[in-house]
């Protein structure tokens, strides 16, 4: 059975985020258009690491509503899944705001 990892991200206010799926693929699926709520990613592992979240999730979709609405900064409260607790995902958030 293949699995898929999704994130789930909702503001202060209340405002729910675009949601990011990645799926285990290399190729996308044929015929098939994603909601408008929602970002696809294939990637082979389909798992978050730190690579994913800094590259997928903090670029396309925590940055962008940042920007949409005016916030300079902001701040994560995370699960305990072992790649969130990471210092270098705490890092890659300040640096990848600044590239």
């Amino acid at each position: 059975m293949r699995k898929v990892s999704i994130t789930f991200c909702a503001a202060a206010n209340g405002k729910k985020l675009l949601a990011l799926i990645l799926v285990p693929r290399k190729t996308p699926l044929p015929d098939f258009i994603p909601p408008p709520n929602v970002i696809l990613v294939y990637e082979s592992s389909a798992t978050f690491d730190l690579i994913s979240i800094r590259d997928q999730f903090f670029k396309r979709v925590l940055f962008p509503y940042l920007d949409t609405n005016g916030f300079e900064e902001s701040s994560l409260i995370w699960d305990s899944t072992p790649c969130h607790q990471k210092e270098l995902v705490k890092i890659s958030a300040i640096m990848s705001r600044r590239e």
